[in-house]
């Protein structure tokens, strides 16, 4: 590592990723690219890549159970959890094989795993050790936005990242949220034959997109089994020996 650098580039997801190589050139440009955990961001670790693979998974077990319609025999399907979760994970390492090699071959010097952070303008160190950076870009990645709501906390819940770390199916989920990543967990996992309900605060799911998409999208859950309530707030979480229990204001 370098005392200097042109740009220093904290977080090797999309968005640090895209800093280093939209100014790449072969190493002419010094860059120093800084990850601690994982390269790829969210979509490639607990986003878009494991969880379309278990779109692909669940489609297939819909697909077994209404054969019927295309003229075959529908059935039950049976499946193995951890195989299926397993696969997933296989599609999500065989995105992050390639580590650190575009960067190194884009010129870019790579301190992985290391954490960073600013510590004055342009300046900002990968664990003891500091560099300068001409340019400095930060990407260091979000985490989900848990609701202020009495007892959650306490009573425990899954977020989109430890909701992959599921060794084993619940009997029952609700989902908090009728937005795209809610939406897509909750027909994955009632797909699998899990008792989902979604909770929504707006009067319709998918609120930000056009009023018959919504619409649209609660019959095709419905017909599935997928519980809604709309226009819905989760006011308290508690828990006992038997499960948790949310406490409602309202709900459609």
């Amino acid at each position: 590592m370098r005392e200097a650098y042109d740009l220093v580039s904290i977080g090797g997801g999309a968005a640090g990723s895209e800093a280093a190589f939209s100014v790449a050139d072969g190493g002419r440009t010094s860059i120093l690219l800084v990850e601690s955990h994982h390269f790829g961001g969210t979509c490639t670790n607990h986003g878009c890549v494991p969880t379309k693979a278990l779109v692909r998974a669940a489609r297939v077990a819909r697909t077994m159970r209404t054969a019927g319609d295309f003229g075959f025999v529908g059935v039950e399907p049976q499946f193995d959890w951890e195989k299926v979760i397993g696969r997933a994970y296989r599609v999500r390492d065989h995105m992050r094989r390639f580590g650190m090699t575009p960067f190194n071959k884009a010129g870019a010097d790579v301190e992985f795993p290391a954490q960073a952070a600013l510590v004055r303008e342009r300046r900002g160190p990968v664990g003891a050790p500091t560099a300068e950076g001409g340019g400095a870009g930060a990407g260091p990645g979000r985490g989900a936005l848990i609701p202020p709501i009495e007892g959650l906390v306490e009573s425990g819940y899954l977020d989109n990242e430890s909701v992959l770390d599921l060794k084993s199916l619940p009997t029952r989920l609700v989902v908090l949220g009728g937005g795209p990543i809610g939406l897509e967990f909750a027909q994955i996992f009632a797909r699998f034959g899990v008792q989902v309900t979604i909770v929504e605060s707006a009067a319709r799911l998918a609120p930000p997109e056009e009023p018959e998409s919504g619409d649209a999208i609660r019959e095709a859950f419905e017909s599935e089994g997928i519980a809604v309530r709309s226009a819905s707030n989760v006011v308290e979480v508690s828990r006992s020996a038997t499960g948790r229990t949310l406490h409602f204001d309202s709900g459609t």
